[in-house]
């Protein structure tokens, strides 16, 4: 009898003694982790925007029907400098005030678009700036496609230099208005003399958004 149970007890343990040795033998040959290694917080690739796992992005259409590169839908690209001819029009006079428009003309042979702000300050007989540029009038930012020969218009109010001193205003002659079309470095002079402050402080022009017409 002790005989038949050793011989039991042994061949048990043979069969335990395989198992281990199986399961250690498949982990050493390849197995591999099922966790994977996403890269560390604050390191995307250059040119990827880091999301949510649990919030992807649902659509890529962009703002206002145009793409990053400057095109529409349509494919109608962005004017520059050299689509557009710069103007000033003259619209009314109020107490120490003037009225205007700064008028985008199409001198291409093809559709371009323009949206928002550029930029607007006046310039001495010397080409540089007096005083300080334009501030923005909040207001809604359309895409205007101007057509060959079409125009956009930005309206334009400024403050005359007369109710402030000397002092403050620092006087100084403006001889034109240097004009920066939207997303342009380079820009255009336009005739428009006044007496300007070359005080930075004082704060003299203002303008809205480009629109149509």
């Amino acid at each position: 009898m002790k005989t038949i149970l050793c011989t039991i007890a042994a061949a048990a343990c043979a069969v335990v003694l395989a198992g281990c040795g199986s399961d250690d033998t498949a982990t050493d040959a390849g197995s591999t982790p099922t966790t994977a290694h996403s890269p560390r917080s604050g390191h995307a690739p250059s040119g990827t925007t880091t999301t949510s796992a649990a919030v992807q992005p649902t659509s890529s259409t962009s703002t206002a029907g145009t793409t990053a590169a400057g095109t529409t839908a349509a494919g109608t690209p962005e004017c520059t400098n050299e689509d557009v001819k710069v103007s000033y029009r003259h619209e009314d006079d109020a107490t120490s005030h003037r009225y205007g428009f700064v008028v985008l003309t199409n001198t291409s042979g093809a559709p371009c678009w323009v949206r928002g702000y550029g930029g607007i300050s006046y310039a001495g007989d010397d080409g540089e700036q007096v005083g300080a540029a334009a501030d923005r009038t909040a207001g809604d930012t359309p895409t205007v496609t101007i057509a060959p020969g079409g125009t956009a218009r930005s309206e334009l109010a400024e403050t005359s230099s007369g109710p402030y001193s000397a002092h403050t205003c620092r006087p100084a002659k403006a001889v034109a208005l240097r004009v920066y079309i939207p997303d342009e470095t380079d820009s255009q002079l336009v005739r428009h003399q006044v007496t300007a402050c070359a005080n930075p402080k004082v704060h003299l022009l203002e303008h809205k958004p480009y629109v149509a017409g």
